[in-house]
C-alpha cells in the first residue's frame, strides 16, 4: 500500500530525538514532560507538493500542525508544504 499526499500535503517519518536517561531526578507524580514545539522530519513522497522538496529530505515544522491518522494498522504523518519551517542539509 502506498499513501500519497494530496492538496500540497507532504508524507514524513518523525525524527525522534533519543531522551537521556543518565541523569536522575525526582518530579512531581503529575509532571508531564512538554513536547518539543518543533518536529524534524524525513519526507516520504511530496508528489503533489511545489517541487522545492524531495524525498529523503530532512525538514523541521510546527509540532502541532502534524496530520497523523491510522489505515489498517499503519500510522502516517502528513505535514502541508507551508507550514515547512526550513530543511536541514547534511548531518
Amino acid at each position: 500500500m502506498t499513501i500519497k499526499g494530496r492538496n500540497r500535503y507532504i508524507v514524513v517519518d518523525i525524527r525522534e530525538e533519543e531522551e537521556d536517561d543518565s541523569t536522575i531526578v525526582l518530579l512531581p507524580d503529575d509532571y508531564k514532560k512538554q513536547d518539543e514545539m518543533h518536529a524534524i522530519g524525513i519526507i516520504t513522497e511530496c508528489g503533489s507538493c511545489s517541487g522545492e522538496y524531495a524525498p529523503g529530505e530532512v525538514i523541521v515544522f510546527p509540532r502541532h500542525l502534524i496530520q497523523e491518522f491510522v489505515f489498517e494498522g499503519e500510522t502516517t504523518y502528513l505535514v502541508l508544504e507551508s507550514h515547512i519551517l526550513c530543511s536541514i542539509d547534511g548531518e
